[in-house]
């Protein structure tokens, strides 16, 4: 009986160039000791520097928020101060200003209502006259001088819309110049130049009495009487 031995030598010639290429790979030569060290040399030294970069990065941030502590610490009352003081001056400006406004008001608000109240009347009398001239009848009570004043005017005013017969145009001697009434069948409307000058003056002495406190007083001291009186309507 004949048998046939086969063997494939191409395989044993790689396996054997397989099974050398791993013992070679298996040990470490010089060359390959000193590459790896290099590697983890460099590997090392770039590592230590960057901890080394943070760290100082960290340490030098902390110095700069230190300082920026400190200054804003130093700082803070002389700001304080400053914003106090300019307070403190702007405060007695205002004061200084009300004071100079309430003075002058006092000093020509008498000659405005001596000089100015009639024109005054006349001019809120017309506004009022446009916004009742819808109603059937309107009646406006004046002082004699504003009458005189306004009289040919009024019967202008009015005729044309309500007639004569429904305007009634009364001098009332109780009524100061600056005044005036003006009345119709549901409502009526009063204006006094006086009481305007009056309630200026009020606001200019409220608003200085507010300021006083902050100012040691001055400006409420300071503030002479207003010698004006309302009269009545």
């Amino acid at each position: 009986m004949n048998s046939v031995y086969h063997r494939d030598f191409d395989a044993e010639l790689e396996e054997e160039a397989r099974a050398a290429a791993r013992a070679r790979a298996a040990i470490y030569t010089s060359d390959d000791l000193s590459a790896a060290a290099e590697s983890a040399a460099r590997i090392a030294h770039e590592r230590g520097l960057a901890e080394g970069h943070a760290a100082g990065e960290a340490e030098a941030l902390g110095r700069i928020e230190a300082r920026r502590a400190a200054a804003l610490e130093a700082l803070t009352p002389k700001l304080d101060r400053m914003l106090a003081d300019r307070l403190s001056h702007r405060t007695a400006l205002e004061g200084q200003l009300l004071d100079f406004a309430l003075s002058v008001c006092e000093r020509v608000f008498p000659e405005f209502i001596a000089q100015r109240s009639a024109a005054a009347a006349a001019e809120e009398i017309r506004r009022l006259i446009g916004l009742a001239l819808g109603r059937p009848r309107l009646r406006i009570r004046l002082s004699p001088v504003t009458r005189d004043l306004m009289a040919p005017e009024l019967e202008a005013l009015t005729a044309g819309r309500l007639g004569a017969d429904q305007t009634e145009i009364v001098a009332d001697p109780s009524l100061a110049p600056g005044n005036a009434h003006v009345s119709w069948e549901d409502g009526f409307a009063e204006y006094s130049y006086a009481d305007v000058c009056d309630a200026i003056l009020d606001a200019l002495k409220d608003a200085a009495a507010l300021l006083a406190p902050a100012v040691g007083g001055a400006a409420s001291a300071s503030a002479p009487e207003t010698t004006m009186s309302k009269k009545a309507t």
